[in-house]
């Protein structure tokens, strides 16, 4: 399980690479990793959204959006974060695609599935 140190390390790295990047396309792939449980709810909160910060909140990762809500990241046991090109193959184990405006994709690859990501729309 990636403890604070490496949760911190990936939210650094994350914020040099999407913030300011506008969500065009969201691809669930595996279901279990999402909340709400359907695609077409999760992704109708995030599409066009631009992310402006990206924060961490213990061993959760919080993406901020121009609307005020928030995608929650929580990594597990297994889980990674990869900011790829489109073009690039899926890893075996991707749950959840995210692919910006600027071609880019960011990538939630989880092994053992028990990572999650959750669209908070207020606290």
């Amino acid at each position: 399980m990636p403890e604070l140190p490496e949760v911190e390390t990936v939210r650094r790295s994350l914020a040099n690479h999407i913030i300011g990047q506008r969500i065009a396309q969201v691809e669930v792939l595996s279901w279990r990793a999402i909340r709400p449980r359907t695609e077409a709810e999760f992704a109708s909160g995030l599409l066009g959204r631009t992310i402006v910060a990206v924060d961490r909140r213990g061993k959760y990762l919080e993406l901020t959006l121009d609307d005020g809500s928030w995608l929650l990241i929580h990594l597990r046991m297994t889980g990674q974060l990869l900011v790829t090109d489109k073009d690039q193959p899926l890893a075996k184990h991707t749950a959840v695609v995210f692919t910006f405006d600027s071609g880019k994709q960011l990538r939630f690859v989880d092994q053992r599935k028990f990572g999650l990501l959750e669209h908070i729309k207020d606290r």
